[in-house]
This record gives structure tokens, C-alpha cells and sequence, in this order.
């Protein structure tokens, strides 16, 4: 058996796995014929020792030399034998590695197990040191033979690892070669997968630079775009600006070549009770550029409006929501309005309550100057006033008022006439627009004046008012407003209620108190309060000549259910009877005046008061036999008092006896004066 020595894998020269594999297999084959050599010559002593096994596989120049003396020293040492009972621990360890049990080597030299004790020993006594019992069962057999023939010296004198012809070593360098080319196999796989990454990498970065690029050329055509637009716009607004101003002087030709120039309509005692004077200031005047000054909202309009608002939780969308100008209006929703022919058609109410039209003007205060209702709160409290109105009959005592007709005609000043800019972003007023608010505020007095409007006073309320810091009756416009409208109205439960004050409560009757002299009304404006100061001239003009139209001018006065007693009386009588000299009808119907009632109005009738005065009405007065016998005594002062009159009604609740009609009956046959009652 030849024996070499392994060279140390620091000074193997192997080129490649693949070179070491093939020189492996080569070795084995050589050694495999070498053993059948061996096996041969030595004879049975070797052939069952299993130590043919050698051979050597360097082919290395480096390592001949040791290999030569390797091999001639196991060639003296073959065919020397020792017994096994003299074996050291080492040695029986080493025997062990050459029969190819070494997983039980180093437990058995551990325990300093000697050939004497497996001389001796049984299977039993090997499987105690952990060995398996079919290893045991083999290592006994080998033992025996061993005993019996002696150990070879070269299975002690060195383990197996130093022969590369071992089959056993044989199996070491296949595995090592295997592994070699597995993890070179694996380097490449690496370097490959290295290579891909980086391949991916560069593709990625070119993907990246070129969607740089993309986005670099995107970005420039959409700047050139927005400023393509820009100038478009531009463009655009001054074709607008031009047009504007084209048509502007071709009206301006227009009417200086009719001679036609906006003037307010004259004043007449008629013009509040004609629903006319209502359609002219909706419809588009000649001396206006075609411009109607006043526009009425929708109901339906501003009752979804405040439905949104309500809905909405954000203040940006709630800003959204507030009222435009009527100017934005019309651009933004110009179906919020109606057309002066739709409100013309609008159903209008009982005959008995004089057919007033649906048409409902909104006096409210300001709540900033920039704004009136900046946080839709007078919206919300108007629309619900509007839906309530709407559905709910008011009642008092026996009579029962209608309710408010479906479809209403709303004038709110901020969204019926043009504003001027207040607030920041709004664009200016046109020349046009200018005039228009000029002639709507010329006659501004109409819409609450009016006998055939409906009037809703958005008054102090604790919902609205927290934000307020000067209340609605401190106010001049408001204060205004609401005295003119109580000057004619009618209260007739024939219709529904023409006055309402929202702050009270839509289901209580507005109670009208008596109407105030233009002497009263400039005391009481001094004490309120106006953003623009020349209003107060303003108002106090508008205030005198509805006055002077419905009061002082007028053939009709009708004052019934204003829940007036003798008080009023008085104070209506002495501060307007010696100024109507063209009054025809008074009535006091349904008032609760009594005698005194009746004794205060015939305080202030002189020989020159109410000269054409015809018919007087003291209907449902409970005014008694005190108060006819007033009446009477009236009717016979010298000269004649009331020289005209026709006919006096005391039908009703007037509590009266047959001897007071009596009275007055004898005082009215001398001035042939009719009775009715």
C-alpha cells in the first residue's frame, strides 16, 4: 500500500472546480487498481485488514520527493502487526478512523478506552459508550479478526487523512470539489445578478432622466399655455370692455337723438294703490340704457339657498353661500330672479282684501359694512319666516287671515339693487348700473309704502342679533322703512297679513301704530344711526312725499283692526285732519275706540276740517249711546261741521240703545245725512 502525503490546501494549485473533480475521479480509478494489486501480493493477513487502499495522486513537482519517502516508509511498515490488547487510547482511536467509525473515536479515546478493554468486550459493553447496535455488532467482528491476526501498524500509527488513495479521503475531496464548483457557480450567479441590477439601475435612471425630461417639457407648455391664456383672457376682457363701451355710446346716441332721459315718474295719491307703479320699476327703462333699476328674487330661490347654508359645516363653503351682489347675480344664477312679465302674471289675492300682489319687500339691518348678512343668518331666519307664512293661518278672536301665496316676488336690497364695491375683489359699478341705482333709490319708498306689498321686518332676535352692534330700531334705513310701510296698508283677514314682523313672530298680528309726521320722523332720526350720512336727507324726502301721497293727498283712509283706542284717535286727528282737505272715506272699523274714541275725533274737527269728507265708518267700535250723542252734537255746531258728509255706518259691536240712534238720527235728518245701522 503506497502512502503520500496531502498537500495543504494553501498551496494547491487547482485551477477550477471543474479541473479538480476530474483529477478526484482520475485518483479514484487509480486507486482502485492499485488495491486489486495489493490485495493480490499481500495476501489474506491484508486482504482482510482492508489497507490496499493507497495510492498516490500528486502529480505536483513540488511534492514528489515527500511523497517517495512516504511511500518506502510504508513499505516497512506493511506486514508489521501488533496486538490489540497493546493498543494506547491514540491508537485505538486512529483504529477506529481506518474502519470508518469515527463518530465514536473521540468518545471512546475520551474515556481512555485501550485495546485491553476491546479485547474483552461485548457488543453490550460498545453500545454503552453510545455506539448503535449494528455498529457494535461490526466492530465486534472486526475486533475478533484483529485479535486473531494482530493491527496492521499503519491503522495506529497514523489516522486515514493522510492518504489521498483511502476511498475514505477520496470521499472528503468530492465534496470539497463539489462545493468549490457550487460556490463558483454561485460567484457567477452573483456577479450576473450584479450585472442585471446594475443593467436594471442604468435602464431606471435613463427612465428617470428621460421622464425628468418629460416633465421639464409638460411643465413649459403648460406655462406657455396659462400665459396663452392670459393674454387670451385679456384679450377677451378688453373685446368686452370695448363692446361695452360701443354700446354704451350707441345708447347714448340713441337717446340724445329721442331726447329721452330717465326722470322719476310725478308723485300721484293713486301710485300706492296701482299695481303699475310696481311693474315700472321692474321693467327696463329707455333712460337707463335699457336697465330695469330693481330686480325681485325667487322665493323658492332664497328658501333652497338657506337650505344650503344650513347643510353646510365648513365657514369656506358657508362664504361661498352668502348673498352676491345683484351685479355677480346675474352673471352667477340669473334664474334667481324674476322677469318683470312673471311677476306681472303672479297670482294676486282676494278682491275683499283689495288683490294685493305677491310681492314681498324685506327691511333688515346690516350686520358689517362690507356685508348685511355675512354669516346667512337673516337668509335662514327669512326663509323660515317665508315657509311659515306660508303654511300657517294667523287667527285672532273670530277672523282668520289667509296664508302667503306659494310663489312670492322677494325684494332684498342687496340682491335687487346694484352695489357699489365693498368689499375686496368686487369690481366697480358701470355708468349704467350707476344710473340704475340712482333711479331705484329715487323711489325706494315704494316697496314698502305700498298698499298692495307685503312688508316682513327682520327685527331684533337673539339668533341674528349676537352679532349685531347697533340694533334694528337704532338704525336709519330700517327705522325708515318701517314707519312708511305702516302708513296705508290694509289689515283685513280677507287677505293674509301684510305686515309681519319676523322678530315677534310670524303668527302675530303686526300692530300698526299711528303713522308720524315728517316733523316727528326728522326728531327721530337724529338719534339713529347711518353709514352714509347723506342718507338721512335721503329718507326724510322719501318719507314726506309718501306722506304727502297717502295721507295728505289721499280720498281714502282706511285704519281698520290696528287695535287703536282713543289715544290714537287723538293723535291721528291732531296730527293730520287739518291737512287732508281731499279726504272723502275715513274708516276706523273694528277698532276698539269706545265713546272716548269718538269724543277725541270730534275734538279735533273744526268749521274748515276735512271740508270734502263723505263717508265715515265707525263699524265695530263699541262706541254706545256716549259716543252717538257725540256724533250728533258734532253735526249740529254752527257753521257746519263736516259739510259734506253722505253717510255715517255704526253697524257692529257698538253697544248702542234705540234712544241713542234716536238722537243721532234726529241731528243727522236736519243735515240729511243716511244713517247705516
Amino acid at each position: 500500500r503506497v502512502r503520500v502525503t496531502m498537500p495543504s490546501p494553501s498551496t494547491s494549485k487547482l485551477g477550477s472546480a471543474e479541473r479538480e473533480a476530474a483529477a478526484a475521479m482520475e485518483l479514484l480509478q487509480l486507486s482502485r487498481a492499485r488495491l486489486a494489486r495489493a490485495t493480490a501480493s499481500a495476501g489474506p493477513a491484508q486482504t482482510g485488514s482492508r489497507d490496499g487502499q493507497g495510492s498516490s495522486c500528486s502529480s505536483d513537482p513540488a511534492t514528489s520527493a515527500s511523497s517517495a519517502s512516504v511511500t518506502s516508509s510504508s513499505s516497512a511498515l506493511r506486514g508489521l502487526r501488533r496486538p490489540l490488547s497493546s493498543l494506547n487510547p491514540d491508537e485505538v482511536s486512529h483504529l477506529l478512523s481506518w474502519l470508518e467509525l469515527d463518530a465514536y473515536a473521540a468518545p471512546l479515546r475520551a474515556a481512555g478506552v485501550a485495546g485491553a478493554f476491546l479485547t474483552g468486550s461485548d457488543s453490550a459493553a460498545l453500545v454503552a459508550f453510545g455506539m448503535k447496535a449494528h455498529h457494535a455488532q461490526r466492530l465486534r467482528t472486526e475486533l475478533l479478526a484483529l485479535e486473531e491476526h494482530g493491527v496492521p501498524l499503519h491503522y495506529v500509527s497514523r489516522p486515514p487523512s493522510y492518504c489521498l488513495g483511502c476511498l475514505k479521503c477520496l470521499g472528503q475531496v468530492l465534496p470539497a470539489a463539489k462545493n468549490a464548483a457550487t460556490a463558483q457557480e454561485q460567484e457567477a450567479a452573483r456577479v450576473a445578478a450584479v450585472e442585471a441590477a446594475s443593467a436594471e439601475a442604468t435602464e431606471r435612471a435613463a427612465q428617470v432622466a428621460n421622464a425628468t425630461r418629460a416633465r421639464a417639457a409638460a411643465e413649459d407648455e403648460v406655462r406657455l399655455a396659462a400665459a396663452a391664456a392670459a393674454a387670451a383672457q385679456a384679450e377677451a376682457e378688453a373685446a368686452l370692455a370695448a363692446a361695452q363701451a360701443a354700446v354704451s355710446l350707441i345708447m347714448d346716441r340713441v337717446a340724445s337723438a329721442c331726447c329721452v332721459r330717465w326722470e322719476p315718474l310725478p308723485d300721484s295719491p293713486t301710485m300706492y294703490a296701482d299695481p303699475d307703479t310696481i311693474h315700472e320699476e321692474l321693467a327696463a327703462q329707455p333712460g337707463l340704457r335699457l336697465v330695469p333699476p330693481v330686480r325681485l328674487l325667487r322665493s323658492d330661490w332664497i328658501i333652497s339657498r338657506a337650505a344650503e347654508l344650513r347643510a353646510s359645516t365648513s365657514a369656506e363653503r358657508r362664504r361661498e353661500l352668502m348673498l352676491p351682489r345683484r351685479q355677480e347675480l346675474e352673471e352667477l344664477e340669473p334664474s334667481a330672479f324674476y322677469t318683470a312679465e312673471e311677476v306681472k302674471n303672479l297670482p294676486r289675492g282676494p278682491r275683499n282684501a283689495g288683490f294685493p300682489m305677491a310681492v314681498l319687500a324685506v327691511s333688515h339691518s346690516w350686520e358689517s359694512v362690507g356685508h348685511p348678512d355675512p354669516d346667512g343668518r337673516t337668509l335662514v331666519l327669512l326663509a323660515h319666516a317665508i315657509t311659515t307664512a306660508q303654511t300657517f293661518q294667523v287667527s285672532k278672536g273670530p277672523y282668520t287671515w289667509q296664508t302667503l301665496p306659494p310663489r312670492v316676488a322677494v325684494f332684498f336690497d342687496y340682491c335687487s339693487l346694484y352695489q357699489p364695491p365693498r368689499m375686496e375683489g368686487q369690481k366697480p359699478m358701470t355708468e349704467s348700473q350707476h344710473e340704475a341705482l340712482r333711479a331705484a333709490l329715487a323711489r325706494m319708498q315704494v316697496w314698502y309704502a305700498h298698499q298692495l306689498t307685503t312688508c316682513f321686518f327682520v327685527t331684533d332676535d337673539p339668533q341674528i342679533n349676537s352679532a349685531r352692534s347697533t340694533p334694528y330700531h337704532e338704525r336709519g334705513w330700517p327705522t325708515f322703512e318701517y314707519h312708511v310701510a305702516a302708513i296705508g296698508k290694509a289689515i283685513t283677514s280677507s287677505g293674509w297679513p301684510q305686515l309681519v314682523d319676523v322678530g315677534i313672530g310670524v303668527d302675530t298680528l303686526f300692530e300698526r301704530g299711528v303713522p308720524l309726521t315728517p316733523a316727528a320722523l326728522e326728531l327721530l332720526l337724529e338719534s339713529k344711526g347711518f353709514t352714509d350720512g347723506t342718507d338721512h336727507g335721503l329718507v326724510l324726502s322719501l318719507y314726506k312725499k309718501t306722506v304727502q301721497c297717502m295721507i295728505i293727498g289721499a280720498s281714502r283712509l282706511i285704519y281698520s283692526s290696528c287695535e287703536w283706542g282713543p289715544n290714537e284717535v287723538g293723535a291721528f286727528a291732531a296730527a293730520w285732519f287739518s291737512l287732508c282737505d281731499r279726504l272723502e272715506h275715513f274708516s276706523l272699523a273694528t277698532n276698539p275706540i269706545g265713546p272716548k274714541g269718538v269724543s277725541a275725533f270730534c275734538e279735533h274737527i273744526g268749521p274748515s276740517t276735512l271740508p270734502r269728507l263723505k263717508f265715515l265708518n265707525f263699524f265695530n267700535n263699541q262706541i254706545g249711546d256716549e259716543g252717538l250723542r257725540c256724533i250728533a252734537e258734532l253735526l249740529r255746531r254752527a257753521p257746519p261741521h263736516l259739510p259734506n258728509l253722505k253717510t255715517i255706518r255704526i253697524t257692529g259691536k257698538n253697544d248702542t240703545t234705540p234712544e241713542g240712534k234716536q238722537v243721532l238720527e234726529e241731528a243727522c235728518r236736519a243735515r240729511s245725512i243716511k244713517i247705516e245701522g
